[in-house]
C-alpha cells in the first residue's frame, strides 16, 4: 500500500518546487483536498491563493492583508492545484468549470501525486504514486474503511492517562467521556480494541455519542487473543540491541532482519518492530515452558540489566544453535 501523510506531502512539495516556473500570478486550489497543497505552494512561492469557485467569481484575497481582495487585472498566469489525480474525472470537471474564463488567463494544471496513466492529463506533477494508495488527509472519508480494522484508543479518541486507567470508576468515566480525535464520516468495518468485554456498554455509548458507525466491535477478551504490551525501549532493544535507537536505526535494522529491499516508511518500521519484539517474546516463553531456560533471560524491565539480558539471550540462542 502506498500511504502518504501530511509531512510526506510537504516534503514532496519542497523537494520538487523547482519544476514550477516562477511566472505564476495566482494559485487556485480545488476543494477540499487540493486546498492544502495549494496553500503550501502559495506560501513557498509567495503568491496569492484562492479556491476555484472564488477564482471564477473574481474574488481573491491579497497576501498579508486581511479582508482585502486582489485586483484581477494583474492576474495573467494561473496554476490550478489538486492533491492528486487518479481517473482524471475531477480534473476534467475543473477544466469544464473554468472553460468560460480560460481565454482570459493562461491556466496550467498541477497535482502533487499522479498515477502513471494520468501524468499527461496535467501540466505538472510532483510524484508518481500508483494504486493502492491512501492519504492521511482524506482516509477518514474513504469507503475503504468499510473493509478495515481500526483501534479506538489513540485513533478515534485520546488514550487514557495512567490515573484514568484504574479498571474502575475513573476508567468508566473516561470511556464515556473520552475526547474524540479522528472521527470518520463513513462506516468502519471492524473496531478491534484492547478494552475488556465488560466495558462494551460504555464503549458503544461513546461511539453513538460521537456518531461513529461500525459493522462489528471486537473486544480483546471476546476475541480470545492475548494482549501483548511492550515499552518503546523494549521494542528498540529487541530489534537494535539498544533501547535508545532512533527511528532511522530501527528502519535499517528491520530491513536487514526481514530482508526488505528499498526504503521502509517510519510507521511501517515501527509496526514491524512491534511484531518482531512480540515474536521474540513468544519464542522466549516457549523456551521457558519447555524448560530450556528460566526467567534469568528476561528483559531489563523484568529484573535484569540491559547488558545482562543481552548476554543471557546470546548464550541461550548459541546453546540452541540459533546463531552462527
Amino acid at each position: 500500500m502506498n500511504y502518504r501523510n501530511i509531512d510526506d506531502l510537504n516534503h514532496c512539495i519542497l523537494q520538487h518546487l523547482s519544476i514550477l516556473p516562477r511566472d505564476f500570478d495566482l494559485i487556485v486550489g480545488v476543494p477540499r483536498s487540493g486546498m492544502f497543497p495549494a496553500n503550501l505552494l502559495a506560501l513557498y512561492l509567495n503568491l496569492p491563493v484562492t479556491d476555484i469557485d472564488s477564482f471564477r467569481n473574481g474574488h481573491i484575497y491579497q497576501t498579508g492583508e486581511r479582508g482585502k481582495t486582489f485586483n484581477m487585472n494583474n492576474i495573467h498566469n494561473v496554476l490550478v492545484v489538486d492533491d492528486s489525480i487518479a481517473t482524471g474525472d475531477a480534473m476534467k470537471k475543473c477544466r469544464e468549470f473554468l472553460k468560460d474564463i480560460e481565454h482570459l488567463y493562461n491556466v496550467k494544471y498541477c497535482v502533487i501525486y499522479a498515477v502513471p496513466l494520468q501524468i499527461n492529463s496535467v501540466d505538472y506533477f510532483f510524484e508518481i504514486v500508483d494504486y493502492p494508495r491512501f492519504f492521511q488527509w482524506n482516509i477518514m472519508n474513504h469507503s475503504i474503511l468499510q473493509k478495515t480494522c481500526m483501534d479506538i484508543d489513540g485513533v478515534l479518541c485520546a488514550d487514557p492517562t495512567p490515573e484514568e486507567n484504574d479498571d474502575g470508576e475513573k476508567y468508566r468515566h473516561f470511556l464515556l467521556n473520552a475526547p474524540p480525535l479522528f472521527i470518520p464520516k463513513v462506516t468502519i468495518g471492524t473496531l478491534v480494541t484492547s478494552r475488556l468485554e465488560k466495558y462494551r456498554p460504555e464503549t458503544e455509548a461513546w461511539l453513538q455519542k460521537n456518531h461513529v458507525k461500525c459493522n462489528k466491535l471486537v473486544a480483546a477478551d471476546l476475541a480470545g487473543l492475548p494482549v501483548e504490551e511492550f515499552t518503546p525501549s523494549e521494542i528498540k532493544e529487541a530489534v537494535c540491541a539498544t533501547g535508545r535507537a532512533d527511528k532511522p536505526m530501527v528502519q535499517r535494522m528491520i530491513g536487514m532482519l526481514l530482508g526488505i529491499e528499498g526504503d521502509i516508511q517510519a510507521d511501517e518500521a515501527d509496526a514491524l518492530a512491534c511484531a518482531v519484539c512480540c515474536a521474540n517474546s513468544i519464542r522466549m516463553r516457549a523456551f521457558e515452558k519447555a524448560g530450556s531456560t528460566t526467567r534469568t533471560y528476561a528483559t531489563p524491565r523484568r529484573g535484569r540489566s540491559a547488558a545482562g539480558a543481552r548476554s543471557a539471550w546470546t548464550a541461550l540462542f548459541t546453546k540452541e544453535g540459533k546463531t552462527s
